[in-house]
């Protein structure tokens, strides 16, 4: 289901009909239940592999924050990216490697073959997974406590083909926890690059090493498409301060979103890149 074809506009005006009608608390179980529909009209199958990459990451995350620091914390660590990991390149580099393999032992090049499909944005979708246990085992944000949200996340429609794909994401929640961008040393300016769900606020902060705001940017709606065909607009937030340590970036209510692209900033000194919490 393209976004240029007429079917996927049924689905789009069915998926904001139901949205828009169901109250906040429900909101997000049409998301994921569109996002899981939208994939499985490209094949269906492959819905049991997401699945189970999700809920491996998911527990993963519960256990980083269960386990103390060592060597069974990390182990969790590995295993998460092992399973991703294994899964992607079973799917891209299996019958590669299998090829070479029957080749180096004398044997037709496709002894090994299997016809296998690639899953449609595995890639994006093993990344973006893993980038969130690697923030979890960092420290960097709290795991998610609801498998729900967090297979909305992960399975969100838009994102398998919007280049817009997002860097740093604030996904909606009942308290609308924002994301942390910290930075090594202090920095004189922040901007972010953002981009989110239709009429969602979203908000800018910019606060010292001891918590105390220095500097507030915000919006009350981010930018409309013009029209289904045009790439979601992203706009820029700015604050301003002496010795910012960490900006907070969020707004998005129940059922939106707020994602940062990219993250620019002036340091005070020199200053390496931030780290995103």
């Amino acid at each position: 289901m393209l976004f240029n074809t007429a079917q996927f506009f049924v689905f789009l005006a069915i998926v904001l009909t139901l949205f828009y009608a169901a109250p906040r608390a429900t909101r997000k179980y049409i998301l994921l239940v569109a996002s899981y529909y939208f994939y499985a009209s490209w094949n269906a199958k492959f819905i049991v592999l997401l699945l189970t990459l999700t809920v491996i990451d998911y527990i993963s995350g519960l256990w980083l924050e269960r386990v103390p620091p060592g060597p069974r914390r990390r182990a969790v660590l590995i295993f998460s990216l092992a399973a991703n990991l294994g899964f992607l390149g079973f799917f891209k580099y299996y019958n590669f490697l299998g090829h070479n393999l029957a080749l180096a032992l004398g044997r037709p090049g496709n002894a090994f073959f299997l016809d296998i499909v690639l899953p449609l944005g595995i890639s994006f979708h093993t990344f973006q997974s893993m980038s969130y246990v690697v923030d979890v085992y960092r420290g960097r944000i709290p795991p998610e406590t609801s498998l729900l949200r967090y297979a909305a996340y992960i399975m969100f429609f838009p994102h398998l083909e919007t280049d817009n794909n997002g860097i740093l994401n604030a996904m909606a929640n009942e308290q609308s926890i924002p994301v942390k961008v910290t930075f090594p040393a202090p920095v004189k300016e922040v901007t972010l690059v953002l981009w989110g769900s239709t009429n969602s606020p979203a908000l800018l902060e910019a606060r010292d090493k001891d918590g105390k705001l220095l500097d507030s940017a915000s919006v009350e709606k981010v930018p409309e498409r013009k029209s289904p065909a045009d790439p979601i607009p992203s706009f820029h937030l700015t604050v301003k301060g002496t010795d910012i340590a960490f900006v907070l970036y969020g707004g998005a209510p129940n059922g939106g979103f707020i994602a940062a692209e990219e993250v620019r900033y002036t340091p005070t000194s020199a200053a390496t890149s931030p780290a995103a919490k």
